[in-house]
């Protein structure tokens, strides 16, 4: 499915799985069980030669078939003794491959540094795995605060419909960076959909964006070079000072309306947000989880910006069509 937009370095070709058993150090009989058990289990087969592509030497590969002749062994004497098992069962093995198939996936792209927002579920490694394909690098020029949310996109059920979309515009675009393969010279925005290359431009109008975003929601159309934006980070000893409730809206969508209370709580993360309004500062910054209080999922560029000076390794998504922002909460 990514084919078109995802770094591979030299597939492995899948390991042919006769092959494999005759080449290894077993003796004559565990080989002719582990023959007779693939020709007549060809799904068994196919996981078979897919994990035995991710061993990483011939020691993986013997621990790997022993255990499946462990429950061959094993269903057969279920088979002799009556029980309800009147065949080798594949279930058991099954599990056994996609655990360790996921491990090795998780461990190949340090799938753990993402944890340090929030802890991975099995199912949504598993989605991810099964999207992403076993062969996936991460661009080398994407951070892991961009990791995450292209994980997110692609295994969170709140961007189903155009998540997927994004992720793969995103690692489009970092890939394109990595090989050098934008023209500035041809402009200074870059146009991305499905995974491709579609062109480049200038900066668009609002309405522009607007109906370019509305033929191909999840689509990419961001600078070349990104800008740093420089923020400053304020506190106070009196925790009242400067606070106040803030409504931000779309100019485009004037009922996808989101409040920010002077202390906001992120129960999900476990945090506690304070809103000081500066104006000295450069722009206005909300949490990314009060973003997620919109009703709808567009107005943000897809690609973060760098933050300098005090902010440096964070991101922020800039806004990509106007908004209006107030004092208040519409009531008071």
């Amino acid at each position: 499915m990514l084919k078109n937009i995802i770094h591979r370095k030299d597939k492995k070709t899948d390991a042919n799985i006769y092959n494999e058993i005759a080449r290894l150090n077993l003796a004559q009989r565990p080989k002719i069980n582990l023959f007779s058990y693939f020709t007549v289990n060809e799904k068994s087969k196919t996981s078979a030669e897919t994990a035995l592509s991710f061993c990483e030497n011939d020691e993986e590969k013997l621990a790997y078939l022993n255990n499946i002749l462990s429950l061959i062994e094993s269903s057969v004497h279920s088979t002799v003794n009556g029980d309800e098992m009147s065949r080798p069962s594949t279930e058991a093995e099954e599990m056994k491959f996609n655990d360790a198939v996921l491990e090795k996936f998780v461990q190949k792209l340090n799938l753990k540094q993402l944890e340090k927002f929030e802890l991975l579920k099995d199912k949504d490694i598993k989605k991810f795995y099964d999207f992403i394909g076993p062969d996936f690098t991460w661009p080398s020029t994407s951070d892991v605060n961009e990791r995450r949310a292209i994980y997110d996109y692609i295994t969170d059920p709140r961007f189903q419909g155009q998540g997927e979309e994004i992720a793969i515009n995103r690692l489009a675009y970092r890939r394109l960076i990595e090989t050098g393969s934008l023209d500035s010279s041809k402009g200074k925005y870059v146009h991305i959909e499905h995974g491709k290359l579609v062109g480049y431009g200038s900066e668009l109008s609002e309405e522009e964006y607007m109906e370019l975003i509305k033929k191909n929601p999840g689509m990419l159309y961001s600078l070349i070079e990104q800008k740093v934006i420089r923020v400053r980070f304020s506190s106070t000893a009196n925790l009242k000072e400067w606070q106040v409730n803030m409504r931000i809206r779309k100019k485009v969508d004037r009922n996808d309306v989101a409040i920010i209370k002077n202390v906001e709580r992120d129960d999900e993360n476990n945090l506690d947000f304070r809103l000081i309004m500066d104006s000295g500062a450069e722009v206005t910054i909300i949490p990314f989880f009060v973003r997620n209080k919109m009703k709808y999922d567009y107005g943000w560029d897809t690609i973060p910006i760098r933050f300098g000076g005090y902010g440096s390794n964070l991101d922020v998504f800039q806004v990509s069509v106007a908004w209006e922002v107030s004092l208040g909460d519409g009531i008071n």
